[in-house]
């Protein structure tokens, strides 16, 4: 087994002191190409009290899809649901639990919890170096440690930017933090599957179309068999 992890943010801003929406992350392996265990909180924005918000986001956001910024208003109105302290079957109050946004060092503590349980960790993406900062500042903030030393932060925007030509497949709705994560831990999956195989070809002269073409194959294996396409890829590559 080979476990990353890759996360993802959204904020109300791009500093890394920013507001905080939710965080979202799942792992992957680059052994067996199986995207597994995903973690997801929306996280209260009233309640974070001195970090800051970009007029510019906001307006962003304001342009995106209703269906991502349903996501995350749908969270408050659960927040406030639970907060009125109603009567609330056990399925109901587990619903309204998962939907809701929590206050931002419950969100801290919960993904630390759901990061130690995953055991040895090979390296931890995002998409830019950002979202590593939010990390770092949503710790900080909150009192508690990064449950991961810094030498596994990984940059799957500089890997994607190894291969333009290899596009990410779409999956699930933009600017959902955990379909997100979702999506760049597949497209990892690709490209570091093309970087393996290069990397297996002492000297060889491997132009951009290969480089497409192998891409093609690998995401041919995964789709057929998503928990043994990259063992089949090896295979009939050799």
């Amino acid at each position: 087994m080979a476990l990353s992890v890759m996360l993802d943010f959204e904020t109300l801003s791009l500093k890394p002191d920013a507001v905080l929406l939710s965080l979202g992350a799942c792992t992957f392996d680059t052994e067996t190409g199986e995207v597994g265990n995903e973690f997801y909180l929306a996280i209260d924005p009233r309640a974070q009290h001195q970090r800051h918000i970009s007029a510019d986001t906001v307006l962003w956001w304001l342009k995106q899809d209703e269906a991502a910024r349903t996501k995350l208003t749908s969270a408050i109105e659960a927040r406030e649901k639970l907060d009125e302290d109603g009567d609330f079957t056990d399925e109901q109050l587990t619903e309204l639990m998962e939907q809701a946004a929590h206050p931002i060092h419950h969100v801290a503590r919960a993904f630390i919890l759901w990061f130690e349980q995953l055991g040895e960790v090979q390296g931890v993406w995002t998409n830019g170096g950002v979202d590593h900062t939010w990390m770092d500042s949503l710790m900080e903030y909150s009192g508690f440690k990064v449950p991961y030393p810094f030498w596994l932060q990984r940059d799957y925007r500089t890997l994607k930017g190894l291969y333009p030509e290899v596009k990410a497949e779409p999956f699930g709705q933009s600017h959902n933090a955990l379909d997100d994560a979702i999506s760049q831990a597949k497209h990892a999956l690709v490209l570091l599957g093309i970087s393996n195989r290069l990397n297996n070809i002492p000297g060889a002269d491997v132009t951009r179309a290969e480089c497409v073409q192998i891409a093609d194959r690998l995401v041919d294996a995964m789709m057929s068999n998503p928990a043994g396409g990259v063992e089949r890829f090896k295979q009939e590559s050799e």
